[in-house]
């Protein structure tokens, strides 16, 4: 058995699948962390944060105070100037909490400013974030046969969480057409972690096909010498939006609600 205990102590049983993806795998990392507290912050529950815009930008200079870094509050409705932040960040050698803090807080604020609402989701993620190193492994593409692009609320799955962009949000975010950034910055998924999602509504992460569209039609230029750079196969639109579900909470509503109410979670505990 499996559960999330949150701040205030109240317990949320997640039920097992016995699947070949990474319900076993998960047990085993959180055998080893639940003695690790979470540090839960809002952009862990992105939707139930974002009804204050102005208070993720004041976040954000929060964060750019603490590393030193001037921010242009006026221009953060920019996505080219949230690029020119990405770049910053990724030059910077050393990356410490502020940074990481600033460098999430920044994905939160483009997906604010973005006009393309379905990709914003409601859920819970469960992420110790740098504290998980020794237990990531690298993604094995054979996994995806056993994903979805649709989960029904209260499930709990794996998903992409790269330092980088999937490529149909490289394009989304107006990035360079330029291929030598597109290999860089773009990224399929290489690193299974023990982190997870859990769906506080029924999501449906498939592409609008209008937007499909567009969007391979740009990608098209650029799909093969980026598979080549990343030694793959194929790496589909589809392949771009499937999560790996492994486990179930049935009483989510109540977890909505604890949300809410600020209990967070605080550690994932393995019987």
């Amino acid at each position: 058995m499996m559960k999330i205990v949150l701040t205030n102590n109240t317990e949320f049983n997640v039920d097992l699948e016995q699947n070949n993806t990474t319900a076993i795998w998960i047990k085993q990392c959180y055998k080893l962390l639940q003695s690790v507290p979470l540090n839960f912050s809002k952009f862990d529950c992105s939707k139930l944060n974002l009804q204050n815009p102005s208070t993720i930008v004041e976040d954000l200079k929060q964060y750019a105070d603490q590393i030193e870094l001037t921010l242009d509050v006026a221009r953060c409705t920019e996505q080219e100037y949230l690029n020119e932040l990405h770049r910053i960040f990724e030059l910077t050698v050393l990356k410490t909490d502020s940074w990481l803090l600033f460098h999430e807080t920044l994905h939160l604020l483009e997906i604010l400013n973005n006009s393309n609402s379905f990709m914003l989701h409601n859920v819970a993620i469960i992420n110790h974030r740098d504290k998980t190193g020794p237990l990531d492994k690298p993604f094995d593409i054979n996994l995806l046969n056993e994903g979805t692009q649709f989960v029904k609320k209260g499930t709990c799955y794996c998903d992409w969480s790269e330092l980088g962009k999937q490529p149909h949000r490289y394009w989304i975010d107006g990035e360079p057409n330029n291929l030598q950034r597109i290999c860089e910055l773009a990224k399929p998924w290489t690193t299974l972690r023990p982190r997870f999602s859990i769906a506080l509504e029924d999501i449906d992460f498939t592409l609008p096909k209008s937007f499909e569209n567009d969007f391979i039609s740009w990608w098209k230029p650029y799909e093969q010498e980026w598979l080549t750079h990343w030694n793959l196969p194929k790496w589909t639109t589809q392949d771009m939006i499937t999560v790996l579900p492994f486990g179930t909470i049935n009483n989510v509503d109540q977890l909505t609600a604890e949300l809410v109410s600020g209990n967070v979670p605080l550690r994932v505990v393995v019987d």
